[in-house]
């Protein structure tokens, strides 16, 4: 139950345990995904290791571990990446971009930021909103 003095404080409360709740939700389904994969690798897949790896969502950071595979001598990969499609170097979820880009589409790169920031509380800069936006221009 929320102990708060307002009705205010009870929403921040509860919008903030929503948003923790999504960020372990998609930890769980990321590393339960990548260990369900790890039986549909090719043969020639050995697990290197675990590694971990951020991505933003628009609930805040997701931290998951996921293998990394070795195929053959010199081929090196992440089979969760590869299956999701993430990018290396990516920091954002394909939602969060589409997000960001509609709401750019519609105001200023800084608007934008704002926008973001105030209502899932990312801390994303402008410099950010713009390399995206332009990034799925191209």
């Amino acid at each position: 139950m929320v102990k708060s003095g307002s009705l205010f404080e009870a929403e921040q409360i509860i919008l903030k345990g929503v948003l923790e709740l999504g960020q372990v939700i998609m930890q769980n389904f990321l590393e339960s995904l990548d260990r369900s994969l790890k039986s549909q690798t090719p043969a020639n897949y050995q697990v290197i290791n675990k590694q971990p790896r951020t991505l933003n969502f628009i609930f805040g950071p997701v931290t998951f571990q996921r293998r990394y595979y070795q195929a053959g001598t010199k081929k090196r990969e992440f089979y969760l990446d590869q299956q999701l499609k993430i990018k290396p170097r990516r920091r954002l979820s394909p939602h969060y971009l589409m997000m960001m880009a509609k709401i750019a589409q519609t105001t200023t790169i800084r608007n934008t930021a704002d926008i973001l920031n105030l209502v899932f509380d990312s801390g994303i800069t402008a410099d950010s909103v713009m390399h995206a936006v332009h990034e799925l221009g191209n």
